[in-house]
């Protein structure tokens, strides 16, 4: 049998969505929780909680998506 030599690029991929879904849920409820939303005008707070909701919305993606390549690639080795 032949042995592998260097990382699995599957592997990198997982750990690197998980990381990025990590950072932009981490990131999306700070500056949701810091943001003045009661001083806003009102088409500003409306883009800003839709942005922000976004971002972490897209980060839980990340993180899901980076889960189910996570334990793919780690039942392939």
């Amino acid at each position: 049998m032949k042995e592998k030599k260097g990382a699995d690029p599957k592997m990198i991929v997982a750990v690197q969505m998980l990381s990025i879904g990590i950072i932009l849920v981490c990131l999306g409820t700070l500056v949701f929780f810091l943001s003045p939303i009661g001083r806003m005008d009102p088409f500003v707070r409306i883009c800003s909680i839709a942005s922000n909701s976004s971002i972490t919305l897209l980060g839980l993606f990340f993180i899901i998506g980076g889960f189910f390549r996570y334990k793919k690639a780690k039942n392939e080795n």
